[in-house]
């Protein structure tokens, strides 16, 4: 209970930095999942879209492994942890809907939007 409170809190905060255009209230309920993810305040602050997801293995247990960036980040960037803010996969969802069929994919699993489209990367 307590973690699905947290996760409401998360979303709404969201909604609080101006990133839709609706109501927290008016999140539709788009994935079942209701662990957080990693975003990049560019996506969050500056209204970037999302251009680079991959799956991290989850630190804990509500952690989807998920992370999200615009793709412009520069490395010092995403070294300061101040850039980044954990999110419910819910509210992400409902940011960039393109992004849900992919959240199933296997931990490891890097995608990257091209032309509005999503294609897998290639690993290293």
């Amino acid at each position: 209970m307590i973690c699905r409170r947290l996760f409401l809190f998360l979303e709404k905060k969201v909604m609080n930095i101006n990133l839709l255009s609706a109501n927290p209230e008016d999140l539709e309920d788009l994935v079942s999942d209701p662990g957080y993810s990693l975003v990049s305040n560019q996506i969050l602050r500056e209204g970037k879209e999302i251009g680079f997801m991959y799956r991290d293995r989850p630190e804990e247990k509500e952690d989807s492994g998920w992370r999200f960036l615009s793709g412009e980040e520069e490395q010092d960037y995403l070294d300061d942890e101040s850039n980044s803010r954990y999110i419910g996969l819910n509210a992400m969802a409902n940011i960039d809907r393109s992004i849900i069929p992919l959240l199933k994919s296997r931990i490891g699993s890097e995608f990257e939007k091209i032309d509005g489209e999503w294609h897998p990367v290639a690993s290293h």
